[in-house]
């Protein structure tokens, strides 16, 4: 049976630090449960993920791997929708396609997510992400993977994100079926490029088609970047 794991971390001492794991949502009915901070895996819409997001204002992490008709029981939860204020850690994954995988919602985490730091998305259409991501300041992680054709992003979108991510360091994109005559690509770049002064990990996973990724090249500047793919 698919399981779901609430994490909860004790805030640690200088002398010991202290994890508890919990495999059950139904710790956290317990009003007196401590107000620790929290880190989610679930893998399944059979547990009661609405009773764990009600906690989402101590929730540092969350990982969600769900399937097609469960993303879009997630999209309508009234919780998804609200902001995260302790979030630092996102990944959002497809685990098991049987229809189509309905758009993320523009008020997914209430529009912004200034405390992430890390953020994962997988085989999910979120036509509006760069909106989200130019909220997450301190964002330093972002793979964006198998992107489906509803959540195309331009170039020129994209590199506007990235100009605004001045901490990011580790950039990976990739889309899922994506072919040439499918790529919309903005007027040529401006003399001035978008720098990306803490990047240093560029990764582009679609060797088929080069056109998106030499269109996006054109648009940056690099001062540490030492890995590209």
């Amino acid at each position: 049976m698919p399981k779901m794991e609430i994490h909860c971390v004790f805030i640690p001492t200088p002398s010991r630090p202290t994890h508890l794991l919990l495999r059950s949502s139904r710790f956290l009915k317990f009003r007196c449960l401590a107000p620790f901070p929290i880190e989610m895996r679930c893998f399944s819409f059979r547990h009661k993920l609405n009773v764990a997001l009600e906690h989402r204002d101590r929730i540092r992490g969350l990982h969600l791997l769900l399937g097609s008709s469960e993303w879009g029981k997630l999209a309508k939860m009234s919780q998804i929708q609200k902001p995260f204020p302790a979030l630092t850690r996102l990944r959002l994954r497809l685990g098991g396609q049987s229809g189509p995988v309905p758009e993320l919602p523009v008020t997914l985490l209430g529009g912004s997510a200034p405390s992430l730091r890390s953020f994962q998305l997988d085989g999910i259409p979120f036509p509006t992400l760069p909106r989200l991501l130019l909220s997450c300041k301190d964002l330093s992680e972002l793979s964006l993977r198998w992107i489906p054709n509803l959540g195309y992003i331009s170039p020129e979108a994209m590199v506007t994100v990235l100009s605004a991510l001045i901490k990011l360091t580790y950039f990976e994109i990739g889309f899922k079926q994506l072919e040439t005559g499918q790529i919309r690509l903005a007027p040529p770049p401006p003399p001035t490029r978008a720098l990306l002064p803490s990047l240093r990990v560029f990764k582009f996973r679609d060797e088929g088609v080069k056109e998106y990724s030499e269109d996006l090249l054109a648009r940056m500047t690099f001062l540490n970047s030492k890995h590209f793919r």
